[in-house]
Formats: structure tokens, C-alpha cells, sequence
């Protein structure tokens, strides 16, 4: 039975071919994103060179591999084309900061908040614009990120 104050159920979203539960996911730049985008930042300011996740560290910290490459739907960081021949990997896990990754970093230009991710397909932005102090919050402070 169904009570007047019960929440009516979500609407699911199935696939058509073979029945799977279809979700949008609402993905942000997180802290540690951020402040992995700004150690990426000066490992490669002044050449255009790629690398690899698990050299991008804070100190010896490392900056957040998981969520790494979801900086790649903001156009922040791109990645190395993998080498076909090599049947053995997935990717190249080689990463390097794009002009746009640049301005973010150093806050001459926004991103929105929010990016829509469904079968890990970006579709869509949303939200309000933000930098990447915003991005950092009250874990980490930009100014000494920025001074290393």
C-alpha cells in the first residue's frame, strides 16, 4: 500500500539492449583533484611533456589516482595516446596540463561546478562556475600550493 507522504520511486533509466540499469553521475573537482592539478602544473610549466599518475605527488603524498583522469571531461588534463602495439595495457597512464589546465590553475579562468558522466560518457555540465580555489575549499591553502 502506498501512503500519501511516500516519496513517489525514481524513475530508472534501463537499456534498452540488454536490460542494465542506466545512471547519470554528477561528478566535481575535488581537493585533492586540485591540488593534483597544480603539482602537475609545475612539474610541466615549461615543457610539454606527459606523466605518469604515480609521479604527480604533493611532497610525498600521492594527488588522488582514482579521480585523476575525470579531470580529462573538463578539458583540464589530456592524455598520451597509448601505443597500439602494446596489447598489455588499457592506457598509457601518461598525463600532461592543457592551456586550459593552465589558465584554471592560475585563476584566469572557471569551470562549472559539475560534470554529467553516463556510461562513462561525458554529456553535460552543470552548475555554477568555479576556480580552482573554490575546487581546493578549506583543505588546502592555493597560496602555498602555488608557492612550491
Amino acid at each position: 500500500m502506498r501512503l500519501l507522504w511516500d516519496p513517489p520511486a525514481p524513475a530508472v533509466e534501463r537499456c534498452g539492449s540488454c536490460g542494465r540499469i542506466i545512471k547519470t553521475y554528477r561528478r566535481t573537482i575535488h581537493a585533492v583533484m586540485a591540488r593534483g592539478l597544480i603539482a602537475l602544473y609545475h612539474r610541466s610549466r615549461d615543457r610539454n611533456e606527459y606523466f605518469h599518475v604515480r609521479d604527480i605527488r604533493v611532497g610525498s603524498e600521492p594527488t588522488g589516482w582514482g579521480d585523476w583522469a575525470k579531470l580529462r571531461y573538463w578539458k583540464l588534463i589530456e592524455e598520451m595516446p597509448k601505443d597500439d602495439s602494446d596489447e598489455t595495457r588499457k592506457t598509457s597512464g601518461r598525463w600532461r596540463i592543457t592551456e586550459k589546465g593552465i589558465t584554471f590553475v592560475e585563476r584566469s579562468s572557471f569551470v562549472q561546478k559539475y560534470c554529467l558522466i553516463r556510461l562513462h560518457e561525458h554529456i553535460g555540465f552543470e552548475g555554477d562556475l568555479i576556480d580552482i580555489v573554490d575546487a581546493l575549499g578549506d583543505r588546502f591553502s592555493y597560496e602555498e600550493l602555488m608557492r612550491r
